[in-house]
């Protein structure tokens, strides 16, 4: 009777070892993806103040302690990716591949930031409606030539928009007509052309008594900055004065200071000038290409 009863299974009870909780080592933490993204924004930060400061800037950032410890962490953090991606950790994923891409889109970045800072040039052109100067070494064989300026007010005298419309002449290519903007510069030869100023020309004509013309030219004044500008001619001993009236340049007054009192002094004609930047930047192509790069990865 008690034979048929089933008999009861026993089990061996297996003793659990603890789990090992694995702690980061430093090399985890220094090429962390927080520790990148930070270690990047400050860097990408430093580098578009390189680009857009003055070159002599440029230099005493690049010379810094704090530009050149930013770049000795870069290369820390960097060592330690490749020690991870190579040696340690030989599968790749996906978090891995964009932090390769991003610190390879660094380093272009960092060579675009020393190119623009040490071989970068600029040169200042200034010219009145219908004047024309030649490219100089940042546009060689090339002659400029400023056809007109259109500015675009508001009611209450606002600019809403300013251009300058060109007549580029080359021997290569003839004659090209280019438009630059603020903020929207002209590409022409392999550099960059800004518009930095303009303001009012008055043709300034001087006469005498006995009909003679003592001076006439075109006078550039800023009454954009300041309220009022002069030209002083001691030889004559005339100044002349022109008072911005409106809350733009638009509207000025011309007054004459005459020592002797036998000139006519009258403004038979006004045109507009603008100063213009010629940038050559060697670095700004790989800067850019390395600030695509360094999204990319981001989105890995």
């Amino acid at each position: 009777m008690f034979d048929s009863l089933p008999q009861p299974e026993y089990s061996t009870i297996q003793r659990l070892t603890p789990l090992k909780v694995k702690h980061p080592t430093w090399i985890d933490v220094v090429s962390s993806k927080t520790a990148t993204l930070v270690l990047f924004g400050v860097l990408v930060a430093f580098i578009f103040v390189i680009l857009l400061v003055p070159e002599n800037k440029a230099g005493v950032i690049l010379n810094g302690r704090l530009f050149t410890g930013a770049v000795a962490v870069f290369f820390i953090n960097l060592c330690a990716v490749l020690y991870r991606r190579f040696y340690r950790d030989t599968h790749l994923s996906r978090v891995m591949a964009g932090s390769l891409v991003m610190h390879a889109s660094m380093a272009l970045l960092l060579m675009g930031a020393f190119l623009s800072a040490g071989f970068r040039t600029r040169a200042a052109v200034l010219l009145t409606e219908g004047q024309t100067a030649p490219g100089g070494n940042l546009m060689p064989n090339r002659n400029l030539t400023l056809e007109k300026m259109d500015v675009v007010r508001n009611r209450r005298g606002d600019v809403l928009d300013l251009t300058a419309r060109l007549f580029v002449r080359s021997v290569e290519k003839g004659e090209e007509r280019l438009e630059c903007k603020v903020n929207h510069p002209a590409r022409l030869s392999g550099a960059w052309l800004y518009l930095k100023r303009y303001g009012m020309s008055p043709c300034i004509q001087i006469i005498d008594a006995a009909g003679k013309v003592g001076f006439r030219s075109f006078v550039n004044f800023d009454l954009i900055v300041n309220k009022s500008d002069f030209l002083e001619l001691p030889d004559l001993g005339i100044i002349v004065k022109a008072q911005r009236i409106s809350k733009d340049d638009s509207d000025f007054r011309l007054s004459v200071k005459d020592e002797k009192g036998k000139y006519n002094v009258s403004a038979p004609e006004i045109r507009r000038w603008a100063e213009f930047n010629v940038i050559r930047d060697p670095g700004f192509g790989y800067a850019a290409a390395g600030c695509a790069g360094v999204l990319g990865g981001m989105m890995l």
